[in-house]
């Protein structure tokens, strides 16, 4: 049984249309009937294992939220960044290309990968 479904509640970003996710059903700190963040795409979130988008949380591009990954409160995961492992993504932190495995990065802490 999938754990969220994506609902018509729109919101645009960058010329880009994401979706809020709903929760189908009870798994770590989420409740069946929960909204979440904001997905591009159903590939964005896994619908294994406990991870989970909060608040206003946005994941796009081809980026991924796998395992017990968490994000929260604002944070943005772009540009096809992998986000594994217990890792949380919190407080206007922005990812944008890299893989993180089991850490915690808040918005004092950014990780953009340049280009070049």
């Amino acid at each position: 049984m999938n754990k969220y479904i994506i609902t018509n509640d729109i919101l645009k970003y960058k010329n880009k249309k994401l979706h809020r996710i709903q929760a189908l059903k009870d798994f770590s700190d989420v409740k069946k009937g929960d909204l979440g963040g904001y997905i591009e795409n159903k590939k964005n979130l896994s619908q294994k294992g406990k991870c989970w988008i909060y608040d206003y949380g946005i994941v796009l591009d081809n980026s991924k939220i796998r395992q017990n990954a968490k994000i929260k409160n604002y944070a943005l995961i772009c540009n096809d960044s992998l986000i594994t492992g217990n890792s949380v993504i919190c407080d206007d932190a922005i990812i944008s290309g890299e893989h993180i495995n089991n850490s915690k990065i808040s918005g004092e802490t950014i990780k953009i990968k340049l280009q070049g």
